[in-house]
């Protein structure tokens, strides 16, 4: 408890309105409940501003197609691209996410899990491969031309335990 009075100890003078005057004790007052109401508006503000804003992940991916529209879910996505992955042997698969973009598009963002081996490629020439190659399979089997972009993160550098 001797800690936090020695840190609050600059401060006190700002909240100790004995022997105050009338006139100040008033104008203390006044100042805290403005600065309290005003840091109270810039966290709703930001609350909001997090609750409105954020994005939020597609379920399935609505295509054209010549007698309508179909509609491909996210995890058929996701298993496609894990079936795809899992032929490269320093790369396995955590997790695939499906995001909004500009202009009906998607972006795609997998989190990897990165073995480098003996051999093993260099880390941005496999990513390279693995986002072309991610779009080909897209669009060969589903037929999604509508990708913006293939974000990779790799989450680990090794297997876990």
């Amino acid at each position: 408890m001797n800690r936090i009075q020695e840190l609050l100890a600059p401060f006190k003078q700002y909240f100790d309105f004995a022997g105050s005057s009338e006139w100040e004790a008033g104008f203390r007052s006044g100042a805290f409940f403005a600065i309290a109401t005003i840091l109270f508006f810039v966290v709703l503000l930001f609350l909001l501003r997090f609750i409105i804003f954020r994005k939020h992940q597609l379920r399935q991916v609505e295509l054209d197609s010549a007698n309508g529209k179909y509609i491909v879910s996210s995890s058929a996505i996701a298993d496609l691209l894990a079936k795809k992955i899992a032929e490269i042997p320093e790369v396995s698969l955590l997790k695939i996410k499906l995001y909004p973009a500009r202009n009906k598009k998607c972006q795609i963002v997998m989190h990897i899990n990165y073995l480098p081996g003996d051999n093993a490629e260099n880390l941005k020439d496999l990513i390279t491969k693995l986002q072309e190659g991610s779009l080909a399979v897209l669009s060969d089997v589903f037929g999604i031309t509508n990708v913006e972009n293939v974000s990779i993160c790799v989450a680990r550098a090794k297997e876990k335990k």
